[in-house]
């Protein structure tokens, strides 16, 4: 009996090195997909500039919708409900729309119509 749990707990073991194995594959042969399509989509001419403008504009959004919780009008209130109004109605709320609003713009102007020009192909 010994010896057989032995046995099995030898199985075991080696069944999870295989699975974690299998699963090392998959992540490879993923990270190796994301990584060519990111190339190709870099050298495929797309500006890959304003993908990097509105990844710029998206953080700087983030980090305005939290400088407008610590704001002093979010701070004054009293908590809960009425911290989320304070903060919304502060010009840093207001800041970070306008750059919410311009990472989408610059977004859909630039590539919404490659990706119908590609659709049609």
């Amino acid at each position: 009996v010994f010896f057989r749990c032995l046995r099995l707990l030898q199985f075991s073991a080696y069944a999870h090195r295989l699975l974690a194995m299998g699963y090392a594959e998959q992540l490879a042969s993923a990270r190796d997909f994301v990584v060519s399509n990111l190339f190709s989509f870099l050298n495929s001419g797309r500006s890959s500039y304003v993908l990097l403008v509105a990844i710029a504009l998206f953080s700087l959004a983030c980090v305005m919708f939290v400088a407008c919780l610590d704001s002093k009008e979010a701070r004054a209130s009293t908590g809960g409900w009425s911290t989320w109004e304070a903060a919304s109605s502060s010009n840093q709320w207001t800041s970070g729309a306008f750059f919410l609003s311009a990472g989408c713009i610059v977004l859909s102007i630039n590539y919404l119509p490659r990706l119908e020009g590609q659709s049609s192909d």
